[in-house]
């Protein structure tokens, strides 16, 4: 179970059930130690800022997190997104679909 400082976003709710109990405890382990640490230091912890004011956090091997920060030190969980499919996407040439 996440720590209560912790919310999840209804859209990222029914991700959270497909995560492995190592997956969880890696996302439960992240959000412990950026609650502890200096916003400056965050990046030590795999996150890096998305779109203002959406961050991404890495938690090995292969999960990312995209999240908001929350006023009292809470943080709301986005989504949840495979770093493989995110690469695949983003690192394919964008071109359109070719019209029939």
């Amino acid at each position: 179970m996440l720590p209560d400082f912790v919310e999840i976003h209804e859209r990222a709710f029914p991700a959270l059930g497909f995560l492995s109990s190592a997956e969880r405890a890696g996302v439960t382990a992240k959000f412990i130690a950026l609650r502890h640490l200096p916003f400056e230091e965050w990046s030590r912890e795999g996150v890096r800022q998305a779109k203002a004011p959406v961050y991404t956090l890495r938690v090995p091997p292969k999960l990312v997190v995209f999240f908001s920060v929350l006023p009292g030190d809470r943080f709301l969980i986005e989504d949840f997104v495979n770093k493989e499919r995110l690469e695949t996407y983003f690192s394919w040439p964008q071109e359109p679909v070719a019209q029939t």
